[in-house]
């Protein structure tokens, strides 16, 4: 579990080095929320072709029946709602990789 930890903690930071150089503020929201959302979608995907059942790794069911996209919610995102600091969803990504590998 130490080493898991360990692992996301310098997934996370790198993450949001690498983020904070390529893009500033919002671009950063929009494009680490893409990536969450692509991410999720891989999740699900691949849970269904082997039969799992539902994960948190799944889109939210609004997301999938079409009530948002990852351009919505990363531009709600980027405007002031739910403003998660770059760690908090570069740490949720880090789980999502993880879960993947």
């Amino acid at each position: 579990l130490d080493r898991l930890l360990e692992h996301r903690l310098e997934v996370t930071k790198v993450l949001c080095e690498d983020m904070a150089a390529s893009w500033r503020g919002a671009e950063r929201a929009v494009a680490l929320q893409c990536c969450v959302d692509q991410g999720l979608r891989a999740c699900e995907h691949l849970d269904r072709s082997r039969g799992f059942r539902r994960t948190r790794f799944w889109l939210p069911r609004a997301q999938q029946l079409g009530g948002g996209d990852a351009a919505a919610s990363a531009h709600a995102l980027a405007h002031g709602g739910d403003q998660a600091p770059c760690s908090s969803q570069a740490a949720y990504l880090a789980d999502i990789v993880s879960y993947l590998r």
